[in-house]
């Protein structure tokens, strides 16, 4: 099932408040602000595979807050991981700053302080878990906070960067042995990439070594694949362009 939220059910005077209101709702204690006085508009469609929260989002200009305040008056133990689509995006955390352009992803923790910033109007998808499932698989999260990582460059980061779209293209169609299988691999597949990130400089991603690795790996989205296209008849791909067509395939409400 998947709930569709948006600013302009209330009255324009009042959609940017609803609009902070939900966000608090839907994903943990903020504060937000408007970068735009024109009027306001926002939409999320929200669902959930097993344990993964998954969100897509499309709004205008704001700038987000997560204080030490909302922390300590919330029990919220969550990691998020933001895969830009549309416009660019801004994250601070634990120091580290991270600017995002269409296809980079970047994860951040609800338990410590963070800012998310949109200049411009954005769209986003946003997978948000509890932190022990990621932390059982990669102890060096923590650390990876707030660091962009480029779908586009890193064959890993590439693997998830795709997956994350066909999943959230995809999800509300699974039976349940799949999305418990779809959850694991893409687990599994987004600690790989943090992991290869924290343990390689960025700018020697393109070595030998690190396009083994990668390749080593990419049995995971195979996986995923073959479990899609016997279930549907179709391909991630060509579900993806079926998606896009008027005529084609239509999200369950």
């Amino acid at each position: 099932m998947q709930t569709i939220l948006t600013a302009d059910q209330v009255e324009e005077q009042e959609r940017f408040a609803y609009w902070r209101e939900m966000a608090c709702d839907v994903f943990v204690q903020l504060d937000a602000s408007r970068l735009s006085r024109q009027t306001f508009t926002g939409r999320m469609e929200i669902g959930s595979l097993e344990d993964i929260q998954i969100s897509e989002v499309s709004a205008d200009p704001q700038h987000i807050v997560r204080s030490k305040h909302h922390i300590d008056n919330s029990g919220e133990d969550f990691f998020l991981v933001n895969l830009q689509i549309a416009g660019k995006g801004y994250t601070e955390q634990d120091q580290r700053e991270a600017s995002l352009q269409p296809g980079d992803f970047v994860l951040y923790d609800s338990t410590r302080p963070y800012i998310l910033h949109f200049e411009q109007p954005f769209q986003q998808i946003v997978f948000q878990f509890p932190r022990s499932l990621l932390l059982s698989r990669c102890r060096q999260a923590e650390q990876m906070t707030s660091v962009r990582i480029p779908g586009m460059q890193h064959p890993v980061s590439a693997m998830v960067s795709t997956l994350m779209r066909t999943v959230a293209a995809s999800y509300l169609y699974l039976d349940s042995i799949t999305r418990m299988r779809v959850v694991e691999s893409t687990l599994d597949l987004l600690a790989t990439s943090l992991s290869t990130i924290s343990n390689v400089k960025l700018d020697e991603i393109s070595s030998a070594a690190n396009i083994h690795r990668a390749g080593a790996l990419a049995f995971i989205t195979a996986h995923f694949s073959r479990i899609f296209k016997q279930y549907f008849g179709v391909s991630p791909s060509e579900y993806r362009t079926a998606v896009l067509n008027p005529s084609g395939i239509q999200k369950r409400s």
